[in-house]
């Protein structure tokens, strides 16, 4: 009996791994369209759809009949000339598959051009580009010949970009190289370069910021004038002043005091003195009194004094001993560190409008003229300023580029071009504004999709598993409406009229469509893989996921439904096992329990444990074959397994092997029982990816799948 458990068991895993192993061949190559137009100088690339998915080898050699007409890099191709070829997508490891395309490339004719706008305004030194209409849009050849009546006062280049270089008037003039007939022609006006620039200097004290920064910088900043417009371009250098840290000793008698700051300290003390630098910075001095022990008695203190100030009689910057009488008769020398702050004095240049005015010091100023007064810095001390005031220019003129979704507008422009909109300053000055518009079209695509019944498709906020037509409205990249329009057919193998479900004279599985199960169809397949996945079942006709106790009319006449009826046949014959869900030909402990009909991994019904041919009698071989599986309660854990594997072989101590296999039927670990109920297998160093182990003892063997992360 065990003997032939024993070749049962052998030959269900021979015919597992070689299935394994099987080389899957390409079936069919489509490309989505049978011909297509194209003009000259267009490309486009096809998208091949290889079946079966899971082909071995899914590579495509791409050919092109006449690569003078057109040019092709893999599925991209390049129309260069008008003609008809044939685009052919082969498969590398079937010749006989492949599948073409009929490309016919025309030339388009260009037979109108005009302007976004008839006249431009550019300031010296910048450049601007011209915006042309061609019709129609996807002619052949675009090519546009520029040229300048005055190229010293603007040049324009082969793109169609023109750069102002002296102020006056000149006119650009364009030509199609592919008909001469066709010509636009516009005004460029150039005007001054009006932005001013002027370099400030700002100090700061560590902590205190600037305009955000914090830290020493150079940046540009724009002052404003009074009606509200950009005046002057600033160049702002920022200097932040860091904090004198020092540590001093002073020595005084046992008895004196010493005056530091505002307070005096006595022995063993210790003073932290603030002072402030000569930009107003605080500078802190901190302090250790120790006793003097001899004669002369040495301090410090800083003075800092305004320009044209003295202090006992110095008028500059220096450092100088003063002599004290300490209260015990001593000498006392006082270091003093005299400084001279320097005299403060500036130059600047402000902008204002015409009937506005300013306030300098205590006085208001509208006319242009050269002011001088005098403030206050932050140490007291005098600081002179002159200010230059003049009106700002006549005109201010601005270049902006703006794109709109299909039904926006900007300043009540809704279509695209370029146009100049004018506006007062307080003062009655004029402010024009230049903007070009570029109105983007609305986008659309179409997306064909072919689910497998049981899938589903997740679409904005919602999923899809219903053949139909579904239309998304997306957004692109800059926010415009973007339409997407879905058509989703359901594909279900053996499903022969197309209508999404298998009826009663059809078979899930059946690839071929001729009503039986055949050349290597699985009876439950609806994928058409050739392997039961997912929630698929070994056995199941109809494609339900279930096993029904219903009868099913087919070709073949009325069959039932049985878990682990691969062939279909309403038997179970062969290599297969009454309860074998999925079809690899073992029963998997925990998942799987032979003679279970119905599939719901219980005994019940008309069922009977150990009956692997279903027919509800246990005969001679299904007895050996249910204490076989009654002793074979195996347990694996973890699945799927990281580091190491445990076999738990029940009560019973017995000896034996355990080997793993790849799919591919190569040994990769073996380890040996001995009078044992666990074994623990180290798979650490494995690959990721499906295994097979083997468990053979006590003259059993049993075989699962683990998974290796």
């Amino acid at each position: 009996m065990i003997k032939k458990v024993l070749f049962i068991f052998l030959f269900t895993g021979y015919a597992f791994l070689s299935k394994s192993t099987a080389n899957v061949p390409v079936s069919a190559i489509t490309l989505g369209v049978d011909t297509i137009e194209l003009a000259v100088g267009s490309n486009y690339s096809f998208y091949a759809n290889v079946s079966p998915s899971d082909a071995t080898d899914p590579t495509i050699i791409w050919t092109i009949s006449d690569n003078t007409i057109v040019q092709s890099d893999t599925n991209s191709v390049l129309a260069l000339k008008p003609g008809v070829v044939t685009l052919l997508a082969t498969s590398k490891s079937n010749s006989t598959v492949f599948a073409k395309v009929v490309i016919i490339v025309n030339y388009e004719a260009l037979q109108k051009i005009s302007l976004y706008s008839s006249t431009m305004t550019i300031e010296e030194s910048f450049t601007n580009q011209i915006y042309v209409y061609y019709s129609p849009a996807n002619a052949s050849n675009k090519t546009m010949q520029w040229k300048s009546s005055d190229p010293t006062i603007a040049k324009v280049d082969s793109y169609g970009f023109v750069t102002g270089l002296n102020v006056g008037n000149v006119q650009i003039e364009g030509t199609s190289i592919e008909n001469p007939t066709l010509i636009v022609t516009f005004l460029v006006t150039v005007v001054p370069y009006q932005t001013q620039y002027q370099d400030i200097f700002i100090e700061r004290c560590l902590g205190q910021g600037y305009k955000g920064y914090f830290e020493n910088a150079t940046f540009l900043d724009t002052l404003k004038s009074s009606a509200g417009t950009d005046s002057v371009v600033v160049f702002t250098h920022l200097n932040i002043q860091t904090t004198l840290d020092a540590n001093a000793i002073v020595y005084v008698y046992s008895s004196d005091s010493i005056l530091l700051g505002n307070s005096y300290y006595h022995l063993n003390d210790t003073a932290q003195v603030a002072y402030k630098t000569e930009f107003g910075c605080d500078s802190i001095t901190h302090y250790q009194i120790a006793e003097k022990y001899h004669d002369s008695l040495y301090t410090n203190i800083y003075i800092n004094k305004c320009f044209g100030e003295t202090y006992n009689n110095h008028s500059v910057s220096a450092d100088f001993v003063e002599k004290h009488i300490s209260s015990a008769g001593t000498d006392s020398l006082v270091l003093v560190h005299l400084f001279i702050l320097p005299s403060n004095e500036s130059f600047q240049t402000i902008e204002i409008e015409k009937g506005d005015s300013i306030k300098l010091g205590n006085n208001y100023y509208k006319n242009p003229a050269t002011i001088t007064f005098n403030t206050t810095t932050q140490l007291g001390c005098d600081s002179i300023v002159h200010v230059n005031v003049k009106y700002v220019s006549d005109t201010i003129t601005r270049y902006i580029y703006v794109q709109l979704c299909l039904n926006e507008s900007y300043n009540g422009h809704s279509i695209q071009g370029t146009y100049s909109d004018w506006f007062k300053t307080k003062a009655g000055r004029d402010s024009v504004v230049i903007a070009t518009i570029e109105v983007l079209q609305l986008q659309s695509s179409d997306v064909s999709i072919s689910l497998i019944s049981g899938d589903s498709l997740y679409v904005g906020n919602s999923y899809i598993n219903k053949p139909g037509d579904y239309t998304y409205i997306a957004h692109n990249w800059l926010g415009c409406d973007s339409i997407v329009r879905y058509h989703i057919s359901l594909k279900i193998i053996g499903d022969s009229n197309g209508n999404g479900i298998i009826d009663d004279d059809e078979i899930a599985g059946d690839k071929n469509k001729n009503g039986i199960i055949d050349n290597g169809e699985i009876a439950g397949d609806v994928n058409g893989d050739y392997k039961i996945s997912g929630k698929e079942i070994a056995g199941d006709i109809n494609g339900n996921g279930l096993i029904d106790n219903i009868e099913t009319l087919t070709k073949a006449g009325i069959r039932n439904e049985i878990c682990g009826d691969k062939s279909g046949d309403g038997l179970i014959s062969g290599t297969e096992i009454c309860g074998d869900k999925n079809g690899d030909g073992i029963i998997q402990a925990a998942v799987e329990v032979i003679g279970d009909l119905n599939g719901d991994t219980q005994i019940n019904n008309s069922e009977t444990i150990g009956d692997s041919n279903g027919n509800g009698i246990i005969e001679i071989g299904e007895q050996t074959f249910s204490s076989v599986a009654k002793k074979l309660v195996v347990k694996m854990f973890p699945n799927p397994v990281r580091n190491s594997l445990i076999i738990e072989l029940g009560s019973k101590q017995v000896s034996g092997t355990v080997v793993i296999t790849n799919i591919l039927g190569s040994v990769v670990r073996e380890t040996s029982i001995s009078s044992q109920n666990q074994v623990e297998v180290n798979v650490q160093s494995l690959q990721a990816g499906f295994y097979i182990v083997k468990v053979n003892a006590g003259g059993i063997l049993y075989s699962q799948k683990i998974i290796k992360e």
